[in-house]
């Protein structure tokens, strides 16, 4: 069985996002800029659907038991094992190395 987040899953199958308004537009006359962010409007729209069609592939994979969600120790386990200079990945560090210190004591309830 795969384990994946929804947006590895949605990353996988789709790929980057593409942002169809990074450009410059200043030598461009008023009607090409409209063409140009209609253009990028219609590239989003369809992208946003597409990327909805994926979500709900998950949905229905998680469901059925192809693929699951990680635990939270998994998840901290995949955050900690990131570039050593990452917040990130120093605070899921610390957060292990806690929770192995907490499990590890017996408590002294009476």
């Amino acid at each position: 069985m795969k384990i994946y987040t929804e947006e590895q899953y949605v990353r996988k199958h789709c790929g980057p996002s593409d942002d169809g308004l990074i450009g410059t537009t200043h030598n461009m006359s008023a009607i090409a800029i409209k063409r140009w962010l209609q253009q990028a409007n219609e590239q989003a729209r369809v992208e946003y659907n597409h990327r909805g069609k994926i979500r709900k592939e998950y949905a229905d994979r998680v469901a059925a038991g192809e693929i699951r969600p990680p635990t939270s120790d998994e998840l901290l386990a995949y955050q900690a094992s990131g570039h050593p200079d990452n917040e990130s990945t120093q605070a899921a560090k610390r957060v292990i190395e806690k929770r192995r210190k907490r499990c590890s004591i017996p408590s002294s309830e009476t």
